[in-house]
């Protein structure tokens, strides 16, 4: 459930930033890299409290895997 929460907040901000903001810094193609560098924050930040939040700890840490194995095939192929 938190995964998912953080998940949303990550998207909806970029969301906010693409569509929002004047002269924007990110345009839509690099989603995939500020969904990574965002799910890594959080991920840490779930680190310092692991021992209160394993499972959602896990959750993110598989997903920012996922999303940098995801990658490596992106650009190789």
């Amino acid at each position: 459930m938190l995964a998912q929460v953080v998940y949303v907040v990550i998207r909806s901000f970029f969301k906010y930033l693409v569509c929002n903001v004047r002269g924007a810094l990110f345009d839509r193609t690099g989603y995939h890299d500020f969904f990574t560098f965002s799910l890594g924050f959080f991920a840490e930040v779930f680190k310092s409290y692991k021992s209160e939040f394993t499972r959602v700890h896990k959750i993110l840490y598989a997903k920012q895997q996922k999303l940098v194995d995801e990658k490596q095939v992106f650009f190789i192929d």
